[in-house]
């Protein structure tokens, strides 16, 4: 009864920590009678607790007693299970004694690894943290008014990275969260196994050189210019045949260094950009949905995409014309979103 009290004659501060892959927001939250009287959110470029980010904290948590404060976990080790049965972990290949997880709505869980629990535990201890959100959680309030009609594919789209599940009827079927990062040193290290391999076949003498070609042919030219019996018409002709012959070879090597250079640009920022990135998971993620069979899936035409950081329309472009879906975008403010999942915990809103 005393701390209702209390409660009531203080405000509440909401304190919403979301990492990125190169910076960290704080958005504060001040709230009285379940209405903000003040907000305010900073920008540091750190990954890790910094002094100056403590110190914004405790400018906010000092006002009241009762002052909160959550991370959105962006831990790699995490992700969702369509059951809420831990026995039923090993099924999907994930080792139930080494995460911790929470079951929502009696039909699905999410999960993280006690190990990365236990590592943001220590990297946030100077502040606390009283809640660590898995962004599933937060892409099931986002689209709580569409996950419960047909099958449909959700992403929440973070600096970095997607949190990508499939419902049906408000059914959890697949999800996964995925780390662009990790993805983009494991398509380098694919890259460069690709080179060694051409490298070996260069080296074996598999592949013949155009370099070579060229040079077998003039050497060629070189012979007919020794023949002395030739008429003049016969020489301009077959001179005319091998400058053709030479001329075709200079502009296919041509062809083959600007394709390679091409690629190499592709590579490197054109192509393979981050929303290229973005699509390659995606497209993977469902591949695994329809050939694994532990799930029951069916064909996905219609994806909900949350954009926490403004893709461009390259992303929306892929999904269509590549895989022939129904995209649609929401550009949304994941720190509101995260200050709205621990209102709603705390029983501020309903």
């Amino acid at each position: 009864m005393i701390a209702k009290l209390l409660e009531l004659l203080y405000y509440k501060v909401l304190i919403n920590i979301i990492v990125s892959s190169k910076k960290t927001v704080i958005y504060i939250d001040v709230v009285s009678n379940a209405k903000s009287v003040k907000t305010a959110k900073k920008e540091f470029h750190s990954t890790t607790l910094t002094s100056e980010m403590v110190s914004f904290i405790h400018q906010y948590s000092a006002e009241s007693p009762f002052f909160y404060i959550a991370l959105l976990d962006n831990s790699n080790d995490q992700g969702a299970l369509p059951t809420c049965s831990r026995t039923k972990y090993a099924y999907y290949g994930v080792d139930e004694a080494s995460y911790e997880s929470i079951c929502m709505q009696k039909t699905w869980s999410c999960y993280t690894s006690r190990e990365d629990i236990y590592e943001v535990e220590k990297v946030y201890a100077e502040v606390g943290l009283d809640f660590i959100f898995s962004p599933f959680i937060v892409l099931s309030h986002i689209y709580k008014d569409k996950m419960g009609s047909n099958l449909a594919m959700y992403i929440l789209v973070e600096d970095g990275y997607l949190s990508l599940s499939i419902y049906e009827e408000g059914i959890l079927l697949f999800a996964q969260h995925l780390d662009l990062e990790h993805s983009k040193d494991e398509q380098d290290m694919l890259l460069d196994e690709e080179v060694q391999d051409d490298e070996l076949l260069l080296d074996d003498g598999d592949d013949l050189s155009l370099d070579d070609s060229l040079d077998d042919e003039l050497d060629i030219l070189d012979d007919l210019g020794d023949i002395e019996d030739l008429d003049s018409l016969d020489d301009i002709d077959e001179f005319a045949t091998t400058a053709d012959m030479e001329e075709e070879l200079l502009q296919e090597e041509e062809e083959l260094n600007t394709q390679e250079e091409e690629k190499e640009e592709e590579i490197s920022g054109g192509e393979f950009n981050e929303d290229y990135q973005r699509f390659g998971l995606i497209q993977s993620s469902l591949k695994e949905f329809y050939s694994d069979e532990r799930y029951d899936s069916e064909f996905i035409e219609f994806v909900y995409i949350a954009d926490g950081i403004g893709v461009s329309k390259d992303l929306k472009h892929y999904l269509e014309e590549e895989m022939f879906l129904t995209v649609y975008i929401r550009k949304v403010e994941l720190h509101s979103l995260l200050n709205e999942v621990m209102k709603k915990e705390l029983g501020i809103i309903k």
